[in-house]
């Protein structure tokens, strides 16, 4: 949780930034779209978006995840 938050306070200060970032991207083309360690970024992703108020895009995110494990 401590990454997520790190990731929150990140974002809320840098909000131009894309949801999905470089550095899933390079996880994915790394891994796979569906391994673990995409669906922990995918996770901390959600719960930044949700942080960030952006329930719908969270939902998604989160559902993606759990897709995944």
């Amino acid at each position: 949780m401590r990454q997520a938050a790190r990731w929150a306070a990140y974002l809320k200060t840098n909000p131009k930034l894309p949801p999905k970032t470089r550095a899933l991207a390079m996880q994915e083309k790394a891994y796979g779209p569906e391994h673990a360690k995409v669906a922990s970024t995918l996770t901390n992703m959600g719960i930044v978006l949700q942080t960030q108020g952006k329930l719908d895009e969270a939902m998604a995110t989160y559902e993606r995840a759990l897709a995944i494990e």
